[in-house]
C-alpha cells in the first residue's frame, strides 16, 4: 500500500513539474495606456483601469503599536505618550481603530491532585 501511495505521488510531482516547465513564459511589460478621451478614465489595453503608483503605500511606519485592553482611553493615552518626535513640516498618516474582542475562552480546569489518604 505504502510503495503503490510512494508511486503515485512521484508520478504527480513529476507530471507536475514537466507542466510547470513546458508553460510559456509570460513577458512582465508594461501596457501602454490608452489616451484619456472625453472624461473617460484611462485603461490599458487589456481593459483594466490604471491606478497610480502611490509611494506612501511602500514605506515603512515610523511609528507602529498594538494592545489589548479593558481600558481603550488608558491605551491610547500610553500609546500616544510612546510615539517618538517626529519631524515637522512632512505628512504623515495617523489612524486609529478600537473595535471589541470575543470574551475570553473559559481557563482550562487544573486537575485536581489527589491526595493519599494514607
Amino acid at each position: 500500500m505504502t510503495k503503490m501511495r510512494n508511486i503515485l505521488l512521484a508520478a504527480s510531482l513529476l507530471g507536475a513539474g514537466t507542466l510547470a516547465f513546458a508553460a510559456p513564459q509570460q513577458q512582465q511589460s508594461e501596457p501602454e495606456p490608452v489616451a484619456h478621451h472625453e472624461g473617460k478614465p484611462q485603461h490599458h489595453r487589456q481593459g483594466h483601469p490604471m491606478r497610480p503608483h502611490c509611494p506612501m503605500m511602500m514605506m515603512a511606519p515610523a511609528y507602529q503599536a498594538s494592545m489589548q485592553t479593558s481600558d481603550p482611553n488608558e491605551a491610547l493615552k500610553k500609546m500616544t505618550n510612546d510615539v517618538p518626535t517626529l519631524e515637522k513640516g512632512k505628512r504623515y498618516q495617523v489612524s486609529v481603530t478600537v473595535k471589541e474582542l470575543p470574551p475570553m475562552p473559559p481557563a482550562p480546569n487544573k486537575p485536581e491532585q489527589k491526595k493519599a489518604a494514607e
